[in-house]
């Protein structure tokens, strides 16, 4: 850029293209991010998709068991039932076939009148019942019922209307009851209307009374076969099953929700960031524009000092028999693991919480919080502080490991890492995520053994499929003392690349995996 054209606005003209610099690189690492986030949830997403229309099916199929699953449960009411609802059903048919026998008989169709009336008799309330059959649907079955209901009783006080006009007609005639010869009649009798009057009212009947026949009997044909389908099942074990499975769905929807909408809640609070980044170092120029002298000189130099992102650190030691083997050393590998948890509880950072867990055979089932304790943001003037919190984490951490050894038979790491992401999750998102763990990661339980599932290519998916694979999107992981006694060389490298894989799959940044315990203590600081 030429600056000697206006020398006046140079600094104006500099100013305008570095900031329409920084917004174009702004939103350029903001879509490169936004697409990476939308590519790593894809497969994620799908594979929640596809568990929820399992459940969705399942929830479907409870529904029916259930529908099926009604009282009565008793054997001897059970047949009872189901020869009331046959026996009026039987008669419905017979009715509704006789009726419509009777409707056809002035077109004198012969015996194709018989055909037509037994078809329409058995046909309708068959497919009635089987539609009730396939959607198996309270609602459809209590809108049937009450408007078949209301249609009996509508055509049952129609007909009361008509036997009311009947006596009516029979109480208002004065005919005379003798004629006497050769007397004429002084009354003229009216004509009989009672027939064009009442046949209105009595077709109304006829449609009315063939509905409610027609469905009690496909509702009858529906209740016997219902209660044959009972196969014992409980109703209210039934109802929870499905109250469980509906709480998972939900879940399922949450989860689908929050993974579609990441890419643009990353888009909004990246801008609302960048944004407010811009205005307070804004804000800070002008501050420093208007101070003068000595305390703007020294505030230039010393700068504000920047507090220090709060930590969630959970150390994970293997407790199993597996870490029991001595070293060339003469030292088990328990006891170098037990060394390095002390080293690094020595120097926790400030603002953070630590958490010891144990790897046992029932890491999940029964979590063993080792060492619980938080240090606080406050390292004092010279730092003494810290130095004591330190001092006491360490001695705390050494009283309790004197009583541990390698006892427990087998090695759950799956579940201790579903510990970890629950106290990852319960610290909130605010805080930083430092996992380590100390163990020879060899898995060894019943959902999955490392000495013989490993290596496969299923075994990934199976992870995922059995819901072993933990929450740890966004922490650090160090994996220190992978030890290969009594292993191969390939076979160390096909735990290693089954873990880096896990890792990958959970979220989370694999910063070491090593077969040594020490660990850069600045980094496990920096998170770097």
């Amino acid at each position: 850029m030429d600056f000697n054209v206006d020398g006046n606005h140079a600094g104006e003209r500099l100013g305008n293209d570095g900031v329409d610099q920084l917004v174009e690189r702004a939103q350029a690492v903001c879509e490169c991010e936004r697409l990476r986030i939308e590519l790593a949830n894809q497969s994620l997403l799908t594979a929640r998709k596809a568990e929820y229309s399992a459940l969705l099916e399942q929830d479907e199929d409870l529904q029916k068991r259930i529908y099926n699953a009604k009282p009565p449960h008793e054997e001897r009411a059970r047949r009872a039932r189901i020869i009331y609802c046959w026996t009026v059903a039987s008669v419905l048919v017979v009715a509704g076939f006789v009726l419509s026998l009777l409707t056809l008989e002035p077109y004198r169709l012969g015996y194709k009148a018989v055909l037509y009336c037994l078809g329409m008799a058995i046909a309708t309330p068959y497919l009635i019942e089987k539609a009730l059959q396939l959607l198996s649907s309270e609602r459809l079955l209590r809108v049937l019922v009450t408007v078949a209901g209301v249609c009996a009783l509508v055509s049952l006080m129609t007909l009361a209307v008509i036997r009311g006009e009947l006596v009516g007609k029979r109480t208002q005639d004065d005919s005379a009851s003798v004629v006497i010869d050769d007397e004429q009649s002084l009354k003229t009798p009216e004509k009989d209307t009672f027939y064009e009057d009442t046949t209105p009212l009595l077709e109304m009947v006829m449609v009315l009374l063939a509905f409610s026949m027609e469905v009690g009997a496909g509702l009858s044909l529906h209740e016997a076969e219902r209660v044959k389908s009972n196969h014992g099942e409980s109703y209210c074990e039934l109802v929870r099953e499905r109250s469980a499975v509906r709480t998972r769905l939900a879940e399922f929807v949450r989860e689908i929700v929050a993974l579609q909408n990441e890419p643009a809640l990353f888009v909004t609070r990246f801008w609302r960031d960048f944004h407010w980044a811009v205005l307070k170092r804004s804000a800070a120029n002008a501050a420093k524009a208007f101070s003068a002298g000595v305390l703007g000189l020294l505030f230039l130099l010393v700068g504000p000092a920047r507090a220090q992102q709060p930590t969630e650190l959970v150390i994970l030691v293997d407790l199993s028999r597996s870490v029991g083997a001595p070293g060339p050393d003469g030292r088990a590998e328990f006891q170098k693991n037990l060394a390095a948890v002390s080293e690094i509880v020595g120097h926790v950072p400030t603002s953070t919480h630590l958490s010891v867990v144990g790897v046992t055979d029932e890491s999940f089932a029964q979590p063993y919080i080792l060492l619980s304790a938080t240090v606080t943001s406050d390292p004092g003037y010279f730092g003494e502080r810290l130095a004591a919190a330190q001092r006491s984490i360490q001695i705390a951490w050494n009283n309790r490991s004197h009583k541990l050894s390698p006892s427990f038979p087998a090695t759950d790491l799956l579940g201790a890492f579903l510990v970890a992401s629950q106290i990852f999750q319960k610290a909130g998102a605010d805080k930083r995520d430092v996992l380590v763990a100390i163990s020879d990661m060899r898995q060894e339980t019943a959902e999955l053994n490392t000495s013989t599932e490993l290596c496969t290519q299923e075994t990934m998916e199976a992870v995922k499929t059995r819901r072993l694979l933990a929450n740890l999107r966004d922490s650090q992981v160090y994996v220190l003392g992978v030890d290969s006694a009594r292993r191969s060389k390939s076979e160390w490298m096909c735990v290693h690349d089954f873990w880096v894989s896990y890792f990958a799959e959970a979220g989370a940044t694999l910063r070491n995996y090593s077969i040594l315990r020490s660990v850069d203590l600045n980094m496990l600081r920096q998170g770097r």
